[in-house]
């Protein structure tokens, strides 16, 4: 026979997690406890650094696909050549689909706005539960 989990009163820390939280924000939710493990001795929270952990492969496969995306695959290659018609027309159009990105993702951009200054203020750190090291799984 399993034992019901426990289960610790949750506050609402005021911070929306949008509509399909990802890798990262579970990094932010483990940090102040939310992620937890059912284990047959009871819920354990697990700390942030394994979710941390998890989310480093996927940092550095998106950041490695922008640098390659951006580059060309020719490292060597100057982005903007000052004088050249044809460099300033495609940056124009670089610059016109940097616009059009920011205004689709202008909604995710503002939630990870939300989550920086939610992080950075003092308080949060004092006011909101965070993680316990006496209920980790590991």
């Amino acid at each position: 026979h399993v034992p019901p989990p426990v289960r610790t009163k949750v506050t609402d820390a005021g911070l929306a997690l949008g509509d399909s939280p990802g890798i990262y924000d579970s990094v932010l939710v483990a940090t102040f406890g939310g992620v937890t493990l059912e284990l047959a001795k009871g819920t354990r929270q697990v700390h942030p650094i394994w979710m941390l952990l998890l989310a480093l492969p996927l940092f550095v496969v998106q950041v490695s696909t922008i640098l390659i995306l951006r580059s060309g695959l020719d490292i060597d290659r100057p982005v903007y050549t000052r004088g050249d018609s044809q460099s300033a027309a495609l940056l124009t159009l670089k610059l016109a689909l940097v616009g059009v990105l920011y205004l689709t993702n202008f909604k995710p951009m503002i939630h990870f706005g939300e989550r920086l200054v939610f992080l950075s203020n003092p308080l949060t750190w004092v006011e909101v539960a965070h993680y316990d090291p006496s209920r980790s799984a590991f």
